[in-house]
């Protein structure tokens, strides 16, 4: 997760053509709608929508573009994979429609034993010592 986002506004903004679609996507959106999406975002998470579009097709749009400006970008990582590896994770995000925050109110809302530290334990980025 910690390289998804660098990784995402590199194959966005270092591609011409990222940059161009990504354009096209905002560029009649006026300020009001974006001061909207703004504010339901937070509250509303990947169901916040802008104009008819839901903030998830927004999102699944602008990965897959970065995606693809990394394909193109095209550095090679260990055993030849590109940087857009790092993208997967926010990927799985809008293909299962839920974001990590969901998963995690879903586990407190159905498990009785839920309890906050195991917030903690399930988001820590070191792995567990075994």
């Amino acid at each position: 997760m910690m390289l998804a986002l660098p990784s995402f506004w590199v194959g966005l903004l270092y591609d011409q053509t990222a940059i161009e679609s990504a354009w096209a996507l905002i560029k009649n959106w006026s300020q009001d709608d974006m001061a909207q999406l703004h504010a339901e975002a937070p509250r509303l998470g990947l169901n916040a929508s802008i104009g008819n579009r839901k903030l998830l097709d927004i999102a699944h749009f602008c990965l897959t573009l970065a995606q693809h400006g990394l394909r193109r970008r095209a550095i090679r990582l260990h055993g030849a994979a590109d940087e857009s590896r790092y993208l997967e994770p926010l990927l799985d995000f809008t293909d299962s429609k839920q974001t990590r925050a969901d998963q995690l109110l879903m586990q407190f809302q159905h498990f009785q034993n839920f309890e906050m530290k195991n917030v903690f334990e399930t988001c820590r980025l070191i792995p567990r010592k075994v």
